[in-house]
């Protein structure tokens, strides 16, 4: 899908060495905000004069919560990130722009098997929802079966090594029987707070600058946008968090530190 999500490619050591790509929208179509009103872009500055870019998606939980990758705001200062709601552009000044106060990263993320991908971005100031263009997403709890159609939007990359899309794109996918999906990736790369959507042909996927953003199904998130080898290629379905597993996860550490505010 095009976007702009951050595309990161790094070599990760699992049982060999293999090329990811993170942060990642192939083979969709132009969607608008008003159709998924929870998508935000996460806008990242690398250094302390450059502008704020988009890297990541993310998803509104509620007024004060972004739910997102782990990786996305791994080793990120709260003043180079805002958080841009209601817009259906990957960059310029329309949207809802907001601060950060505070992030909260799985304590058991691992950034080279890319396990527990999942955080949770505070706000500085309550988002307004609108339920037009500005709207959370309810998190689903129970895990899809096989097949079970899904969806992924963002503004990543709309091929593999090619360039982001300034406009929100959406494409549907299928969810893979973990099995299969380890088969693919390599035993013991995918555990069970992963979970593997894509076609068996290849062609469409998320890709760079998606991750974090969320897939989808029955207007509940069952995934979060993780990693890849490459985008789109036969035989390798996309990785996503686990939303259904890490759902304990989620609703204490939202309570947990809702609490502390």
């Amino acid at each position: 899908m095009p976007g702009l999500i951050t595309f990161v490619t790094l070599l990760i050591t699992f049982n060999l060495t293999i090329s990811l790509s993170y942060d990642r929208i192939i083979g969709g179509n132009v969607a608008t905000i008003n159709k998924y009103p929870h998508q935000v872009s996460l806008r990242i500055k690398h250094f302390h004069t450059d502008p704020y870019l988009h890297e990541c998606g993310g998803s509104i939980y509620n007024e004060k919560i972004i739910i997102t990758a782990a990786h996305c705001v791994f080793k990120r200062e709260i003043d180079d990130i805002i958080v841009v709601a209601g817009s259906d552009n990957s960059d310029g000044g329309n949207g809802v722009v907001s601060r950060v106060e505070k992030i909260v990263i799985h304590e058991n993320f691992n950034i080279q098997t890319m396990a527990n991908d999942i955080a949770l971005v505070f706000l500085s100031t309550s988002l307004q929802i609108n339920n037009v263009t500005i709207a959370p997403l309810q998190l689903a709890s129970e895990e899809l079966t096989q097949g079970t159609s899904v969806t992924v939007i963002g503004w990543g990359f709309t091929s593999e090594g090619g360039s982001n899309s300034r406009k929100l794109q959406k494409v549907e996918l299928e969810i893979w029987d973990p099995v299969d999906c380890s088969s693919a990736h390599g035993v013991g790369n995918i555990q069970a707070n992963m979970l593997c959507a894509g076609v068996l042909d290849g062609g469409k996927d998320a890709c760079n600058y998606d991750s974090g953003g969320p897939l989808i199904h029955e207007k509940k998130m069952v995934g979060i946008v993780s990693w890849n080898r490459g985008c789109a290629r036969p035989g390798y379905p996309g990785v996503y968090a686990n939303v259904p597993y890490l759902y304990n996860w989620l609703e204490h550490n939202i309570q947990e530190n809702l609490l502390k505010a």
